[in-house]
């Protein structure tokens, strides 16, 4: 039986905004131990945060053992490396590859992710106007990958983009993978800028603003109570759109 785990990949060294994820984001929590509290009220099965070892992640290591999460430590700049050794580590053929900086990750489309029923594939993701959502600035979405699949990335690149960016190779060389994309269809995705990754010190400051309102209104929020409250915020998709045009993936 295929072992599946979800896999957050964190660290504290930004350049843009340093320990980002360790700051406070809402009510003294940082949006790392937010996130992670998000899934762990709703999904069942095992959470794994990939830091790395340097000594500036300690801090990410300290706060996995508080919160009853396990804490894995590996290559710092091959990030694919992380990924792999930490699925062998931990007996884990199928990754459900979460980014720390998306503190708005929709816990449904996680959910659909988990129970997708074709155990084939190398790759699942969702897909949005023709693009991998991992590309966007939307920070709505995760991946699912197979332990097999990263270790073919392993043997056939020694590009240091792919090592940064762990399923870059996948959906860049489709004929080489069994991939299958979940297309998102909802209108409401394309009205406005919507970046909701946490990169810089202006998406901090209107992100964790952002939260509040949604929490504030429904602790069990999805995107769709997101967006109706950042539709509101014409000063907020301002600052959106300016960070995405500095921030072009």
């Amino acid at each position: 039986m295929s072992q599946i785990a979800i896999i957050i990949q964190a660290r504290t060294g930004s350049t843009r905004l340093p320990k980002k994820i360790l700051k406070p984001f809402y009510k003294n929590l940082c949006s790392l131990e937010l996130l992670i509290n998000r899934i762990k009220l709703e999904i069942n099965i095992p959470i794994i945060i990939a830091t790395s070892v340097s000594s500036n992640d300690d801090e990410i290591e300290l706060l996995s053992n508080r919160i009853g999460v396990i804490c894995f430590r590996g290559n710092e700049d091959n990030v694919l490396d992380r990924f792999i050794e930490c699925a062998k580590f931990h007996s884990i053929d199928t990754i459900i590859r979460v980014c720390s900086d998306n503190p708005f990750l929709d816990i449904n489309y996680l959910k659909q992710l988990i129970h997708f029923s074709d155990n084939e594939a190398d790759y699942t993701g969702f897909i949005i106007n023709k693009s991998p959502s991992i590309k966007t600035h939307y920070g709505i979405w995760a991946e699912r990958v197979s332990l097999k699949a990263l270790l073919k990335v392993q043997t056939n690149t020694e590009d240091k983009i792919y090592f940064e960016h762990v399923t870059n190779f996948i959906y860049s060389h489709p004929k080489y993978f069994a991939i299958e994309w979940i297309p998102v269809s909802d209108s409401y995705f394309f009205d406005f800028p919507i970046r909701l990754t946490l990169d810089t010190p202006s998406d901090f400051d209107i992100l964790s603003r952002l939260y509040q309102e949604v929490v504030d209104a429904n602790p069990l929020f999805t995107i769709k109570n997101v967006l109706e409250i950042l539709s509101l915020h014409k000063d907020f998709q301002e600052v959106m759109h300016q960070q995405i045009i500095e921030n072009s993936k």
